[in-house]
């Protein structure tokens, strides 16, 4: 399901972003131009027209719990979107390294989010936010992945 929307005042005016510097009241990350709203189980290619004249994307976590907003937000990257992508809904602090793994680039909170998960629990995620697995693998290796050798007990 999407929506299209260019009066984010209605919808934002109790909302706080998060980025990586902490909170801000929502209306000063809105740029100019149209917002999507999507659903966390929105079809991609339904999506794929052009993107052009939409310069944010809020995708919608109906629970913590459900990771398909993640891989939308990453196949939207792939596929060249450079707007801000934001997540809403029901989002933990505990997610925010991910979710800017993924490609997006903040949180819209309501003020109740933010009283029960304050700035400190989404900043002491962002140093966080380089360290995957793949990125500790790959720098202590000069950037080779280590193949683990054959046990000679599974030799042929």
């Amino acid at each position: 399901m999407a929506d299209i929307s260019q009066n984010m005042e209605q919808s934002n005016d109790l909302m706080i972003f998060v980025s990586d510097s902490g909170f801000m009241p929502a209306l000063q990350h809105f740029r100019d131009g149209q917002v999507l709203r999507l659903a966390g189980d929105s079809d991609l290619p339904a999506l794929a027209r052009d993107l052009s004249p939409i310069s944010m994307i809020e995708i919608e976590f109906p629970s913590p719990h459900d990771g398909r907003g993640f891989s939308l937000a990453r196949a939207l990257r792939e596929v060249g979107f450079s707007g801000l992508i934001t997540a809403r809904g029901r989002v933990i602090a505990d997610q925010y390294r991910h979710l800017r793994q993924c490609g997006f680039d903040g949180v819209l909170l309501t003020a109740q989010q933010a009283a029960r998960m304050p700035e400190c629990h989404w900043t002491e995620q962002v140093p966080r936010i380089s360290q995957s697995y793949q990125d500790r693998i790959f720098s202590k290796n000069d950037g080779k992945i280590r193949v683990p050798e054959r046990s000679s007990a599974l030799a042929d």
